[in-house]
């Protein structure tokens, strides 16, 4: 490893540390040929490892891709989601999206009170821009100060038992 990453993970918390070490980070394509980084657990990476293993058995060495079409193309994730939570016959089917993940995530993070490079980092992660992040997926006022004002009540309860 080299100097810059031994000072790097100094930084790092022990949390951090082991979730560093846990977890493995791989860039796709996404729209406009943005890279849209996705994380492997180590359950995910060993099975993703066992793929590539086989995959020359299955596809043709000219294709790059590793979830392919018969063509030289990819799988697009959306329709297989779509696919599959309307297989499991769910009661809202048209809920389980990457995009309503995707706003989920960003809309909760605003409870985390994440700071702005926190929120750039994540807003790149997920794909788009901070200015998506902060304009399109806002809490309303009604959600997010019911969870911050109780939030701060339940602390300053917990406060007074304790004291």
């Amino acid at each position: 490893m080299n100097e810059l990453s031994n000072e790097f993970e100094n930084c790092l918390t022990q949390t951090e540390r082991i979730l560093l070490n846990s977890f493995n980070r791989l860039v796709i394509r996404g729209k406009r040929g943005r890279g849209v980084a996705i994380l492997l657990s180590p359950t995910m990476k060993e099975h993703f490892e066992e793929l590539l293993k086989v995959r020359h058995h299955f596809v043709s060495n000219n294709n790059d891709y590793i979830f392919h079409t018969s063509g030289f193309t990819c799988l697009d994730g959306t329709k297989i989601l779509r696919k599959y939570a309307i297989n499991c016959k769910l009661q809202f089917p048209n809920n389980i999206t990457a995009t309503r993940l995707r706003k989920h995530i960003a809309t909760v993070t605003q409870l985390l009170q994440f700071s702005e490079q926190d929120l750039e980092q994540l807003s790149t992660f997920m794909g788009h821009t901070i200015k998506t992040h902060c304009n399109f997926y806002r809490l309303t006022d009604n959600m997010y100060q019911t969870a911050e004002v109780s939030k701060l009540l339940l602390l300053s309860t917990n406060e007074g038992i304790k004291a």
